[in-house]
C-alpha cells in the first residue's frame, strides 16, 4: 500500500482571534482523493464545510477547489475559500493573486498586506 501525504488544516476565517470567526477545514494536496474520500475528511473534521485545494484542470485558473459539508459538496463556500488562500498564502512563495475554479465557476483571490494584517479579496 502506498501512503499519501495531505496537509489538513483547521482556520477560523473572518477574524484575528482564535475561536472566534467561521471555522473551516482546509485540505491541501487533495488531488487524487475520491468524492467519498473528501466526504469522510469533511466528516471528520465535522466543520460546516471543508475547503479540497487541486492542481488546476488548465491555463483559465492556477487552483481549484471542491467544497464539502459533512454531507453533501457545495459548488462554492467563501468562508472555506478565505480560509483556504489564508493557508496557501503563508508560503514564502504564495502568488498574491490567484484564479480559483470550483463548480460554481472562477473567482478572482487577492492577497492584501502581509503578515498578521494579511487579507483575503473574492471577486
Amino acid at each position: 500500500m502506498m501512503t499519501r501525504k495531505i496537509q489538513v488544516h483547521q482556520v477560523d476565517a473572518f477574524t484575528r482571534e482564535r475561536f472566534t470567526g467561521n471555522p473551516a477545514g482546509v485540505v491541501l494536496n487533495a488531488d487524487g482523493l475520491t468524492e467519498a474520500q473528501m466526504l469522510a475528511i469533511a466528516r471528520e473534521l465535522n466543520n460546516a464545510d471543508t475547503a479540497f485545494i487541486l492542481s488546476p484542470e488548465n491555463d483559465d485558473h492556477n487552483v481549484r477547489a471542491r467544497f464539502f459539508t459533512p454531507r453533501t459538496e457545495a459548488g462554492f463556500v467563501g468562508h472555506a475559500t478565505v480560509a483556504a488562500h489564508y493557508v496557501l498564502s503563508r508560503r514564502h512563495d504564495a502568488p498574491r493573486h490567484q484564479r480559483q475554479k470550483s463548480k460554481a465557476g472562477t473567482v478572482d483571490i487577492e492577497i492584501r498586506g502581509s503578515g498578521e494584517d494579511r487579507s483575503i479579496a473574492v471577486r
